[in-house]
């Protein structure tokens, strides 16, 4: 009788809570998948796009020296290391927003998903020691329901390994970062905004910061600085996307 009532129960689940795809919302047909026939090569294009193992920004074709774009090259790169999905863009861009600012909190699973794959490619994976989201002022955090950071940093650790451990904390707010008009004001609006959790040891350690967007590093930047300053021998990252700057 299992037998007969589990697949029954999995059909009419089906029918009445079917399965979307994560970048359109057509109907799902087959398990296991996030994107349908039109979004999956799509999608794997973005993916597939080179970019930059610093700051994450897309490159051309062109082999670039280590993979590293000239300004991070120059001094200026905001983590060692960073693994990102793929551009703020196309419908990347649309199953993030979603799920940032239209509570479309069933897309987790596939942003987690991609971003662990994602992140079980980067040379540097073994020496994580610890994973971290960048944390919100926690007068932000109380009006908000799921934080995309940091659920996005516990899977990060159920999916590899290292424990999500909440080193470094806001402790003063600001204007969210998009809503700035330049860099330079990215970079003041983050300056001295965070600090390192009491009690957390960080000696020699290396830290994977996750967060959802980066768009002109500023924020990866100021984190790493904090946690570099803690004691951290390498600050790595983890982002969904890397938003361009215009």
């Amino acid at each position: 009788m299992v037998h007969i009532i589990t697949p029954l129960a999995r059909t009419l689940a089906g029918m009445l809570f079917p399965r979307l795809c994560a970048g359109c919302d057509a109907t799902l047909g087959e398990a296991g998948t996030d994107f349908c026939e039109q979004c999956a090569p799509a999608m794997a294009a973005l993916v597939a796009r080179p970019c930059c193992q610093q700051c994450g920004e897309s490159t051309g074709p062109a082999q670039l020296p280590e993979n590293v774009c000239p300004d991070c090259r120059k001094g200026k790169a905001p983590t060692d290391g960073i693994a990102r999905v793929a551009a703020y863009e196309g419908l990347w861009r649309r199953l993030v927003r979603q799920y940032k600012f239209h509570g479309r909190y069933d897309l987790l699973a596939t942003a987690v998903r991609m971003l662990a794959a994602r992140l079980g490619t980067a040379a540097w994976l073994d020496q994580i020691d610890a994973f971290a989201f960048v944390p919100t002022h926690w007068t932000r955090r109380s009006l908000r329901g799921e934080y995309l950071a940091e659920q996005l940093a516990r899977g990060m650790a159920a999916a590899h390994g290292p424990p999500c451990q909440q080193v470094v904390k806001r402790i003063r707010g600001g204007p969210n970062q998009y809503e700035l008009a330049s860099p330079a004001q990215r970079m003041e609006n983050v300056r001295g905004a965070f600090a390192v959790t009491p009690g957390a040891r960080l000696d020699g350690a290396a830290v994977c910061v996750v967060d959802d967007i980066t768009t002109t590093g500023a924020t990866l930047a100021e984190v790493r600085r904090v946690l570099k300053r803690a004691g951290a021998a390498r600050v790595y990252a983890a982002v969904l996307a890397k938003a361009g700057w215009s």
